[in-house]
């Protein structure tokens, strides 16, 4: 794909000045005077159109790619700052929960403050769930946490906000892959648009190669 890997790397040119020329080029063919010189190369009015079909196409891939990466990266806030919440609500449930649990093994062991920290995201947010419900079934530890005004309705809430990360996470992993797919999508069509209008473009340089005035239409410079 030499053509628009050449034309994105002149100086500001961008993606949307390809598709710019692409889309003045290919309608600018339909000038009768152009399309007749065309056709003696084998370039009819419906090639042209299955042209245009394929500039939509590709112009639909890259707006469908920056709505999906824009709600990738609404996700990706949204579970990030949420993240953050809770993050606090365990270092604060931990710390006291240990005091609590102080002198007491075996509730120590149950309730899972014997665990070794899990780094991995998806486990720290499993162990957190798994810690809360287990501390949730010991009395004697709501009651010691309530000197520190927790009660088991903040440990609920907390539960209850870990399990909401969960559900953000799991959105923001299927807006990332949605988002990759409409990468490769867009990738593509611009490839597949990029062939045609080369094509389309060779052709011209030579059928027009008389009337500059013809090519300078298409956006073709005349040097």
């Amino acid at each position: 794909m030499i053509f628009l890997t050449k034309f994105l790397e002149m100086k500001n040119r961008t993606l949307a000045h390809f598709m710019a020329f692409v889309q003045k080029f290919i309608l600018n063919c339909k000038n009768p005077e152009i399309i007749n010189l065309l056709a003696r190369f084998g370039v009819t009015e419906a090639r042209i159109d299955e042209g245009i079909t394929l500039y939509n196409d590709t112009q639909k891939s890259i707006d469908d790619q920056k709505r999906e990466h824009q709600e990738k990266l609404q996700a990706y806030n949204e579970f990030f700052a949420k993240k953050g919440e809770c993050i606090e609500e365990f270092k604060l449930f931990n710390t006291f929960g240990k005091l609590a649990v102080k002198g007491n093994k075996d509730m120590h062991t149950r309730i899972g403050f014997n665990q070794p920290k899990e780094l991995s995201t998806f486990g720290w947010m499993k162990q957190a769930v798994g810690r809360y419900k287990s501390s949730l079934t010991e009395p004697d530890f709501i009651t010691k946490m309530n000197r520190y005004n927790i009660t088991a309705e903040d440990i609920e809430l907390f539960k209850t906000n870990i399990e909401d990360l969960m559900l953000l996470r799991a959105k923001y992993d299927r807006e990332k892959g949605q988002a990759e797919n409409s990468t490769n999508i867009k990738r593509d069509k611009v490839e597949q648009l990029e062939d045609y209008i080369q094509e389309l473009k060779t052709i011209a340089k030579f059928a027009l190669k008389d009337s500059p005035q013809l090519l300078e239409e298409l956006g073709i410079v005349v040097r």
